[in-house]
């Protein structure tokens, strides 16, 4: 994707996160590093803290564990990330991102 293209994008889609795991568990456990952001200082910064157990680490594996434990039923999780995504879209305001749940 183009920085021209990112930069229209980030002003006509209004989700919280692109990363299906944030956007299934209404959290935001696993970082997005996107265009600009997307440095290798950057993603050294997020994946070291992961390589050991620290409350990072932790954090993401019980995140993963609330996700193995949902029971979805017939609905794939594509479908459930598909709806999680509209109930974000249509919500207003639109900076009330994953609300005061959000790290």
């Amino acid at each position: 994707m183009t920085a021209w293209e990112a930069f229209i994008l980030r002003r006509l889609v209004r989700v919280p996160s692109i990363v299906l795991p944030n956007l299934v568990i209404r959290e935001n456990v696993v970082p997005e590093y996107l265009q600009e952001d997307c440095t290798s200082e950057g993603l050294a910064k997020a994946l070291i803290p992961l390589l050991s157990d620290t409350p990072e680490r932790r954090k993401q594996i019980e995140a993963f564990a609330r996700l193995d434990a949902m029971e979805i039923g017939t609905v794939r999780p594509s479908e459930r990330a598909a709806e999680a995504v509209l109930a974000a879209v249509t919500q207003t305001p639109a900076d009330d991102r994953f609300g005061s749940s959000s790290v």
